[in-house]
């Protein structure tokens, strides 16, 4: 039987300045959907884990300025593999010009479900698209928030 992967992307974002009841228009925003079907077509399940059957979350955490994305660490790691595939393509994303996407600064909480499933059974809870030769069709936005900058006295 043929296997297949998800890899579900959810943004988390945490912030002292605002609260989740007022991201609902950010989450409509196209630079953010964006930005995530960049990370859903370029992420690709490790040979490694996809061979042990490891299946479960990476957390990574992000500062995301207008022009990159720095301060890329994880957060909570499924496998080093997982964790060196998702890293390399953030910061590839650094060095790659997307000129439509602009994304407010902030910092972000990532999500990444990493899931092997049979292809006649899909239909996981909150992503109920099709899954393409490894790739995600779409994803969810949970919220953000501007992080609360400090002032220089």
């Amino acid at each position: 039987m043929k296997r297949f992967f998800l890899i579900g992307i959810t943004m988390v974002l945490f912030s002292q300045t605002k609260s989740f009841a007022q991201t609902d228009n950010l989450m409509k925003d196209d630079s953010l959907k964006s930005f995530c079907r960049y990370l859903m077509k370029n992420i690709r399940y490790p040979a490694v884990a996809k061979e042990n059957n490891f299946q479960g979350k990476e957390i990574i955490s992000l500062t995301l300025t207008q022009q990159s994305i720095t301060n890329i660490k994880v957060v909570r790691s499924l496998l080093p593999q997982c964790d060196t595939e998702v890293v390399r393509k953030l910061e590839n994303y650094n060095n790659t010009l997307h000129p439509t996407i602009k994304l407010m600064p902030g910092k972000y909480t990532l999500v990444i479900h990493f899931e092997l499933g049979d292809d006649e059974n899909l239909n996981i809870s909150g992503f109920p698209n099709k899954l393409i030769a490894g790739n995600i069709i779409d994803m969810g936005i949970v919220g953000y928030s501007v992080v609360k900058r400090q002032s220089v006295n």
